[in-house]
């Protein structure tokens, strides 16, 4: 009997006629399945060519002597190829739909490990936007790998559309993605969110351990990306109890701020302010750092060990509102000690020359509790046509807004975020007139992009000490706070640390310092010092963002509520508590936390899931 086979596509063995349908349906089948299978492969093997950035070369090759590592990096490729085939049915489809978004994002991660030496996780996703916005300066070109992977994506598509035309039935297609929803549970649950695989995996003959971009690079990309959701979303620790937790915070509880002892505070994050004098560099002028040094002298001193390297401004800037010693995802009013301020009597506002749609931040300055904030769009664009305000143009109108919130006759909480000094900084020529460092025996490249760093600082510099001398003979008391919030970019692949002689990963305290550790500077006027009955002068511990409002709360005499005595508790066991898992323990930094102190810490991790879980204005 006859046969008549319908016409599908043709195959490299020829097209399915009737008479050669015996010959080649076997072949033809398999070249449908083993085709997009193998173009599943190539996607996940173009995500590991671009997961080292611009690391070691061999780290590609390390790759595929850890069959785990391609496994874990693969399986979600095919789920995802998996999903597109069963809602398009075609396959040149299904790979056009998964390669993009996993080879743009793998690109993403190239391009952040290249210009900030700091992978592209899971919560940066909801700041792409912000991260487009800043891109402009950076050398953000095709390298030979993006083209030859850009170029293959398209003949691979061809390819399929042209000999992998094979169209399953419905019914197969709905079965399939049942099947597929049912195993991202046991998936994630088992695999991608397990701890222990993830730490299991050794894959460091070219990378540092020690460091947590390392970490992350030697189990490629698509595979960290995933487990790094468990550092993004607020999942239930283990051991969670929240009537323990209920316990543990009413022994602290809430107090208020006495009124003959409120003052005003004015917070200040500077823009990758960091001071390079702690740096064995000869040449730096000392006109660079001389008004902060001189009001260094007059106030209370420490070193914050941000999470950050680079970039990530967002992080210090939460962690520090919040208490929290991670940044997370907000979404809605949650609990902050702007709203602690806010319940005292305060008022609370504060200015960012800057676009408001940067990090969210209207909106979740307002879910934090701050009354009235001010942005680029809607207030300093009326100062500066350029896409972010100056220092000489945003502490002025700084002052303008303390001053004018002031008229409420209420005490006031300022806390405001500065642009100026946001690399890149320019490698091919210099924008300040001084030279702030004279770079004898560097490289062109690594003069300019300090000289123009520096140059920068300097320029904020004058821009303080006029701010601080105006407060200093204002005859309403004020505190002010100032701390950078990372290190700065120095050149594509810390290029001009290396330089320098400035070692960055997570091997001794002193590298994992370098690369962390900014200032922190507590002053008061004269004003200030008597509501409080005591000069604020000294040096403080090295201490993580979470912990910051507290060393301030102490000077200022206050305990706040009760999350944040809790906190000051914790500050006296692990005054840092790092993203990169590095804490200082018993005077000493460390990855691995003795018996006691791991208990207090997982019960900090569970009281910290019960303050953001269960907000309310009442509370």
């Amino acid at each position: 009997m006859h046969t008549k086979l319908r016409r599908r596509h043709l195959t490299p063995f020829g097209e399915p006629t009737a008479e050669r349908a015996g010959k080649h349906k076997r072949l033809y089948c398999a070249f449908n399945i083993l085709l997009p299978l193998l173009s599943a492969f190539a996607v996940c093997v173009m995500s590991l060519r671009l997961a080292y950035g611009s690391y070691d070369e061999r780290i590609f090759g390390d790759y595929f002597g850890f069959p785990l590592i391609v496994i874990l990096n693969l399986l979600p490729i095919l789920l995802l190829w998996g999903i597109f085939y069963c809602i398009t049915r075609r396959n040149w489809a299904a790979f056009l739909l998964t390669a993009v978004p996993v080879l743009l994002a793998s690109a993403g991660n190239y391009f952040k490990l290249k210009f900030r030496n700091d992978p592209f996780m899971f919560g940066d996703v909801s700041a792409i936007g912000t991260a487009l916005g800043v891109a402009d300066g950076y050398d953000i070109s095709f390298t030979a790998d993006l083209v030859i992977i850009t170029v293959a994506v398209v003949l691979i598509a061809v390819l399929l559309s042209l000999f992998a035309g094979y169209r399953a039935k419905t019914k197969p297609c709905v079965i399939a993605l049942v099947l597929i929803a049912l195993s991202v549970y046991p998936l994630w649950s088992f695999v991608y969110s397990n701890d222990e695989i993830y730490d299991g995996i050794e894959n460091y003959e070219h990378l540092n351990r020690w460091s947590y971009c390392g970490q992350y690079i030697s189990k490629g990309f698509v595979y960290p990306f995933i487990h790094s959701i468990t550092d993004a979303v607020h999942i239930r620790p283990d051991g969670y109890d929240e009537a323990a937790v209920e316990s543990i915070l009413a022994e602290h509880p809430s107090a208020d701020i006495p009124d003959d002892k409120k003052v005003n505070i004015i917070a200040v994050q500077l823009e990758a302010y960091s001071d390079f004098t702690e740096f064995d560099i000869d040449g730096i002028s000392e006109e660079t750092y001389d008004f902060y040094h001189r009001l260094e002298a007059e106030s209370y001193t420490g070193h914050l060990i941000d999470n950050v390297f680079a970039g990530g401004t967002i992080d210090t800037e939460r962690c520090f509102l919040t208490g929290s010693t991670k940044l997370v995802e907000y979404v809605r009013d949650s609990s902050s000690y702007v709203r602690y301020l806010n319940s005292q009597g305060y008022v609370s506002m504060g200015c960012h020359p800057c676009s408001s749609e940067f990090y969210n931040r209207r909106n979740v300055n307002e879910y934090l509790g701050f009354e009235d904030y001010r942005f680029l769009d809607g207030y300093f664009d009326r100062f500066t046509d350029q896409g972010a305000a100056s220092d000489d143009i945003f502490f002025p109108q700084l002052l303008e807004l303390y001053r004018e919130a002031q008229k409420s006759g209420k005490p006031v909480f300022s806390f405001n975020v500065s642009y100026q000094g946001h690399g890149p900084y320019a490698h091919d020529s210099c924008y300040y007139p001084s030279q702030n460092w004279d770079g004898n025996g560097y490289s062109d490249y690594a003069r300019c992009i300090m000289n123009n760093y520096l140059g920068s600082l300097q320029s904020t510099g004058v821009s303080l000490a006029w701010f601080i001398e105006e407060l200093r003979s204002d005859p309403e008391p004020v505190v002010v706070l100032l701390y950078g919030d990372h290190k700065p970019w120095l050149g594509d692949n810390s290029a001009v640390y290396e330089e320098l002689g400035i070692t960055l990963n997570n091997s001794t305290e002193e590298s994992f310092r370098n690369m962390y550790a900014t200032k922190y500077l507590i002053w008061a006027n004269d004003a200030a010092k008597e509501v409080l009955g005591h000069e604020i002068t000294g040096t403080g511990p090295d201490i993580s963002p979470c912990y910051l409002m507290n060393v301030l709360f102490d000077h200022l005499g206050w305990e706040g509520d009760s999350y944040m005595q809790y906190m000051s508790d914790m500050m006296e066991v692990l005054p840092v508590i790092h993203s990169s898992g590095i804490f200082f323990e018993y005077g000493k930094y460390t990855t691995h936390l003795e018996v006691e102190t791991k208990a207090l810490y997982d019960e900090l991790l569970c009281v910290e899931y019960y303050r953001f879980e269960n907000f309310s204005e009442d509370k």
